[in-house]
């Protein structure tokens, strides 16, 4: 499918209107207000940011997205495209308890729009557990999709190759996870107290692949041979992807032992996501872009600005893969 050329447009300031914005920086010790003071993600925060949403976008029965998107460091190109293409947004800013982005290439936007006549919602950034969020922190985007409607989930992120023959640029759809140990030992909720939590986001979790209805929703099979065949100058592997806290690269070391229990590619983020949305019912895709090669599997050294460079330059054949992967998923 060949998509119309977008213009190259600012970033939209939070009530809709085009105004400058400055790309976020990498300070992890500084978090906006809203973040510090809505640290209870429980059902009804949830109810109050899908009922903010729907009131400042408005939308019929017709309009509620049916399929969401997670966009991970430097791919939100295709997000810019649903918004040249007569989209809605709304800065993170404005949704009640919203937790907010603070790493470069991580906009913090939701975006409404049809491609192909199917409704989606694209969160444009994400935040990570070793921003100091709690994991219900980082599972609030997710769910707040499953509220306004959401049935199948696309998650994609940035990581490095570890399989021999992954290359910066190459994709590679996620077929299984493995996840850091102590990524899940960290409180939910850091401030809050105890706070009941919906029984669907409680640890059946981390044992949904014991489950085999939760097991059929997560790194769906039948999404991945919807769009296996896709065509796309990229070269697109399927793999197992492993999940580490950060926010250090992982050493040599943790990068051969995870190799040997079977990782194909390595990030930060996408398993906490994956993983409450398939309790919740929603089929989930998940979509690595190769930024780099993995610590001691070559003699490069890794950083941050190389993943959104090299994110970035595929960033035109992803969102044209992105918005084929999206036709072909709603129109079958």
């Amino acid at each position: 499918m060949s998509l119309p050329p977008v213009p190259l447009l600012p970033a939209k300031s939070r009530t809709g209107s085009f105004a400058p914005r400055a790309e976020p920086e990498m300070h992890f010790e500084k978090t906006h207000p809203q973040s510090q003071n809505a640290e209870c993600y429980d059902a009804r925060a949830v109810a109050n940011a899908a009922a903010s949403v729907r009131d400042k976008l408005p939308m019929s029965d017709d309009d509620c997205p049916l399929i969401g998107v997670i966009l991970g460091s430097g791919l939100g190109l295709a997000a810019e495209r649903m918004l040249a293409a007569g989209g809605k947004w709304l800065e993170y800013t404005v949704i009640p308890g919203m937790p907010l982005p603070q790493v470069v290439g991580h906009t913090g936007r939701l975006v409404l729009a049809r491609i192909d006549g199917i409704s989606v919602a694209m969160l444009q950034g994400r935040v990570h557990y070793y921003e100091g969020h709690s994991i219900a922190a980082v599972e609030f985007g997710t769910r707040l999709l499953r509220a306004l409607g959401v049935r199948t989930l696309i998650i994609t992120n940035a990581a490095g190759g570890i399989r021999a023959g992954f290359q910066p640029g190459n994709l590679m759809l996620i077929t299984s996870h493995l996840r850091s140990v102590a990524t899940f030992c960290a409180t939910r909720h850091s401030k809050c107290g105890h706070v009941e939590l919906p029984v669907r986001s409680q640890p059946v979790n981390a044992r949904c692949s014991k489950t085999p209805r939760l097991h059929d929703f997560l790194w769906n099979e039948i999404l991945r041979n919807q769009v296996r065949h896709i065509h796309s100058p990229l070269q697109i592997h399927e793999g197992v992807y492993a999940m580490m806290t950060g926010p250090n690269y992982e050493t040599p070391a943790e990068i051969l032992a995870i190799k040997r229990m079977g990782a194909d590619a390595v990030g930060m983020s996408t398993v906490p996501e994956a993983l409450v949305a398939a309790s919740l019912g929603m089929r989930t895709l998940g979509i690595s872009c190769i930024t780099n090669v993995a610590a001691g599997l070559s003699t490069s050294t890794l950083s941050h600005a190389d993943v959104i460079t090299t994110a970035a330059a595929i960033e035109s054949p992803f969102a044209d893969w992105l918005w084929d992967a999206i036709g072909v998923i709603g129109n079958t």
